[in-house]
Formats: structure tokens, C-alpha cells, sequence
């Protein structure tokens, strides 16, 4: 009777270690999938990382704010501002105030006046717009010129207006 309960206690005691075996063989499995899981994303992140540093370097290549260059021509010769795109930008977008369409683009608008919605400062001497009058729209290519402490002229040196 004893060793038979011997047996029965052993085969308890086999069963329950099997079953914990199992168990953490099951949670082990699953923490190597997790961990795979986890090493793709960070490579997808590396990726990620790699490709926005590619287009960061694209779009500090035509940019005033990282020009330094086309910086220093400007604060020689207009050393007042401390913000120079911001105030370049701002200048051009004083432009749209006029009634009708925007003087600085060289078409009419189709659907309402066209106004410039965006700008991005090139260098010293140069910016592109886009322009649109709410269905049609297009880019100019302009020349400015800061005068004076207070004011920019500009200058459309070539548009295009996209077909619809």
C-alpha cells in the first residue's frame, strides 16, 4: 500500500513537473518570438532613422536657414533682422493681401484670386512659392531683394500654372 502510494505520489510529481516543463518551454517560445519581433522593428526604426537623415540632408541642401553663406551676405548687408526666413516669408505672404489676384503671379485665377499659401527661402537671392485659388494651382520661382529695414521687393522670374 505504501509503494503504491510511493507511485501514485512519484506520477503526481512526474505530471506536475512535465506540465511546468511545458509551460516554460511555451513561455520561452514566446519570448524568442517577442524578441524577434522586437529586432525586426528596431531594424525597421534604423531604416526609418536612416532614410529620414537622407531627407533632412535633402532639405538643408536648399535652404536658407542652413546657408550660411547667403546668412552672412544677409546680415552684412541688412544686419536689422534676426529671423531672416521668417521675415522674408512673411513679407511675401503681405502679398496676398491686395484684392484679386496675387501681383507677383503671372496668371488669373479660374476658380478665385490666387494666392501664394506657401514659401521656402532658397538662399540670399531666390525663394519658390506655390500658388493656388482653391482648385488650380501652380509654382513661382522668384528673385527678392531685402530694401530698407522693413521691406522686400520681389520679383516672378518664371510660373507654372498646372492643368487641371
Amino acid at each position: 500500500m505504501v509503494a503504491g502510494l510511493f507511485i501514485l505520489i512519484l506520477g503526481f510529481l512526474a505530471y506536475y513537473a512535465t506540465r511546468q516543463w511545458k509551460a516554460k518551454i511555451c513561455e520561452n517560445t514566446r519570448l524568442q518570438e517577442q524578441l524577434t519581433i522586437a529586432r525586426d522593428s528596431l531594424q525597421l526604426l534604423k531604416r526609418q532613422k536612416d532614410s529620414l537623415s537622407d531627407v533632412l540632408f535633402d532639405e538643408q541642401l536648399f535652404s536658407l536657414s542652413y546657408n550660411d553663406e547667403a546668412m552672412d551676405y544677409l546680415d552684412k548687408y541688412y544686419p536689422k533682422q534676426k529671423d531672416w526666413n521668417a521675415f522674408i516669408v512673411d513679407k511675401l505672404m503681405e502679398t496676398n493681401l491686395q484684392k484679386g489676384d496675387n501681383p507677383l503671379i503671372p496668371y488669373a485665377g479660374m476658380y478665385g484670386p490666387l494666392k501664394i499659401y506657401k514659401a521656402r527661402v532658397l538662399n540670399h537671392k531666390w525663394l519658390i512659392a506655390s500658388f493656388t485659388d482653391g482648385r488650380a494651382w501652380g509654382e513661382a520661382l522668384m528673385e527678392y531683394e531685402p530694401v530698407g529695414k522693413d521691406s522686400v521687393r520681389f520679383e516672378t522670374v518664371k510660373a507654372v500654372l498646372y492643368p487641371l
